[in-house]
């Protein structure tokens, strides 16, 4: 079951529980959730256990939490002001969409099924990829790292590193490599 509510003018807080119960709609069959487009400041997504696919892009959110989120795959947040992701137990997520957003650190810890991460114009210092073992697409662009490390990357096809204060950078082993943007 899909919720779309983008462009609907809704302001302040998101309680999915509570818009299932008013829409009659069983919230455990809620798959698909989309409010993009919004001036949402917070979403309370407890409930949505089977929550495979979330867009949220294009609000006012600073936190996006996630906890028990266990089936999700693709998340989309871009264009808002978090400070705080907390994609940690998602062991599911194969995209991640967080770009244009104030975030400091991002932890990717576990994220074994994670294929593409674009977390390019924010305010990151360092990025964690251990593990990331199936990721292909890396949008790291506009952030403030001074190291990457892509040791162990062994499937990336695109790298996009521009505007960063990297010094260098180590390609080895990047045998699967089509295109990078690195200055």
């Amino acid at each position: 079951m899909k919720i779309e509510i983008s462009n609907q003018n809704l302001k302040g807080h998101f309680n999915a529980r509570e818009y299932c119960k008013e829409n009659n709609i069983n919230i455990t069959e809620v798959t698909y959730l989309i409010c993009n487009r919004n001036e949402l400041k917070s979403l309370d997504l407890t409930g949505l256990e089977n929550l495979e696919y979330l867009t949220c892009s294009d609000n006012e959110l600073k936190n996006l939490d996630l906890t028990g989120l266990k089936n999700l795959e693709e998340i989309y947040c871009w264009r808002n002001f978090l400070e705080n992701l907390d994609v940690k137990g998602l062991k599911n997520l194969r995209e991640l969409w967080c770009g244009c957003n104030e975030l400091e650190s991002l932890d990717l810890t576990g994220l074994k099924n994670l294929k593409k991460l674009d977390c390019g114009y924010n305010e990151l210092e360092s990025l964690n990829l251990k593990d990331l073992k199936k990721l292909e697409f890396l949008f790291c662009k506009f952030n403030e790292l001074k190291n990457l490390n892509t040791k162990g990357l062994k499937n990336l096809k695109k790298l996009d590193c521009n505007n960063n204060e990297l010094k260098s950078l180590n390609l080895a082993g990047l045998k699967n490599l089509k295109e990078i943007y690195f200055n």
